[in-house]
């Protein structure tokens, strides 16, 4: 766990307990980037891969980190993943997804909400948009319009990159802090169904986006029958959320739907993970192009 007096630096968007599930020895996973298919997949340590240097901190005018956002996470939430896993293999067994107590379900649901939005892959088109906004002529004309006229050094201060990228971090881990109530209460009406390959020699990957949806037309709304919410959180472990009934807490998916899962997973992140070279090497042979 992180450190109460020190602020943490490394930062793992995708929670360092679930990529531990897709070693493939010792505490390395293979591990292949959308952006570098000529590096192919490579052999990776946990620690290097799906994290960024005080993602989760705010930053002060005087250069010092605030890191609640990240103990929250830590503390909070991830420390239940080994508890979560085990009552998901146990569903594997039993078929009924129990969970210890009803705030285990309710921090689940909130470890879920929090992992599908916690990624750079979620947050960098939406905090890249706020900048052409924000930042541009128009943006800082506007704010002079709503305002008063900044003055020179104000206005360079304004144009800063520095002073840029710290107010756009700053923003995204305000927003981040901030839960969605509604769809909180949407997920908490869902179902938690837990799926593995029908087929021994098949696996689930990991991606840098690690939450796909599915749903049966566009724009239906979150808990609606027919959308569909999918993570992975180890090779022979999926965990969905669906709305409607079901006959079984657990299911076996066939090759085609193992083959959907992931190819979604890697469509839309930016980085893939997993236990099997294999696997990886299947995908990044296609370049992410084969969905």
């Amino acid at each position: 766990m992180t450190n109460p007096s020190k602020p943490s630096k490394k930062h793992h968007y995708v929670p360092k307990v679930i990529l531990k599930r897709f070693y493939h020895s010792g505490s390395s996973l293979y591990y292949c980037e959308r952006n570098t298919p000529r590096k192919g997949v490579q052999n990776r340590n946990i620690e290097s891969v799906f994290r960024r240097t005080n993602y989760n901190s705010l930053e002060y005018d005087d250069g010092s980190k605030d890191d609640r956002l990240e103990k929250f996470f830590a503390h909070k939430l991830d420390n239940f993943i080994p508890e979560w896993t085990g009552v998901f293999e146990r569903a594997l067994k039993s078929g009924r997804v129990e969970f210890p107590s009803l705030q285990s379900r309710h921090r689940f649901i909130q470890f879920f909400y929090c992992h599908a939005k916690r990624t750079p892959d979620f947050l960098d088109p939406l905090v890249q948009d706020v900048a052409n906004e924000t930042f541009s002529e128009k943006g800082i004309a506007e704010l002079e319009t709503r305002l008063r006229r900044l003055s020179i050094s104000e206005q360079m201060l304004v144009r800063s990159p520095d002073f840029q990228n710290r107010t756009l971090r700053n923003a995204r881990v305000e927003n981040l802090s901030r839960q969605s109530e509604e769809v909180l209460s949407r997920l908490m009406g869902m179902k938690v169904i837990v799926a593995s390959p029908a087929r021994r020699n098949q696996s689930f990957l990991v991606g840098s986006k690690p939450v796909v949806r599915f749903e049966d037309y566009p724009f239906q709304e979150l808990g609606e029958e027919g959308v569909e919410m999918w993570t992975t959180f180890a090779p022979n472990l999926a965990v969905e959320f669906v709305a409607g009934p079901t006959p079984s807490d657990c299911m076996l998916l066939d090759s085609k739907m193992v083959r959907q899962l992931n190819t979604t997973l890697a469509k839309n992140s930016r980085a893939i993970a997993s236990h099997s070279r294999e696997l990886l090497t299947s995908i990044s042979k296609a370049k992410w192009t084969d969905f």
